[in-house]
């Protein structure tokens, strides 16, 4: 990582909250489903990934990582070519897989979508043979999430998908924080996209 390309950001992140409904007063219903007032704030670090800074760090993150990583991800497409950085980070979680971390891989089951399909379950065939678990979601419900728990602290979430195009060319925006509540909210809520 570069630092002068990358903002240390030491803030209250308004994206690791804990929403109350607004109590019912009387026959008056509030304009606001939520009570601003019952937002509870946790300060965290956030670092701004843009671009191809996204994949070098994610890749030092799995190369570090201890125990944990869950991922939740639109579409992962991997190809042959050697330089294919979708099919870098397979190896890097299968290295990791290998160490002892446990990982789990969830991914879009469209609908509609059968070339979508056909990259997603190639890349889980990849990865249930090395013993990562891998489940799709309902093809009911597109899941367009892109978002990665690292360990359960460190949260990667923005636009990256896992694609060459997505860690090498596009212009994409993402965020690594380091919050250990954000990172057991978002592990919980991939633990609701089976259900």
């Amino acid at each position: 990582m570069k630092p002068g390309n990358i903002f240390f950001i030491n803030f209250l992140i308004t994206t690791c909250l804990t929403l109350s409904p607004v109590p019912s007063h009387g026959a008056r219903e509030a304009s606001n489903p939520f009570d601003p007032g019952a937002i509870t704030v946790r300060r965290a670090q956030v670092i701004m990934l843009a671009d191809k800074e996204y994949f070098q760090t994610l890749v030092d993150f799995i190369r570090r990582a201890e125990r944990s990583i869950d991922i939740s991800m639109y579409i992962f497409k991997i190809t042959t070519s050697p330089k294919n950085k979708a099919a870098l980070l397979v190896k890097e979680l299968i290295k990791a897989r290998k160490r002892g971390v446990m990982i789990r891989v969830i991914l879009e089951k469209s609908g509609y979508d059968d070339g979508l399909n056909k990259e997603n379950q190639k890349t889980a065939r990849k990865l249930r043979r090395r013993r990562i678990k891998v489940v799709f979601d309902s093809e009911k419900t597109t899941t367009h999430t892109k978002a990665v728990v690292i360990d359960r602290r460190y949260c990667f979430i923005g636009s990256h998908n896992f694609t060459h195009s997505a860690l090498a060319y596009n212009n994409e925006l993402s965020l690594l924080i380091d919050n250990r509540h954000l990172a057991r909210e978002i592990t919980v809520y991939f633990d609701s996209i089976r259900k």
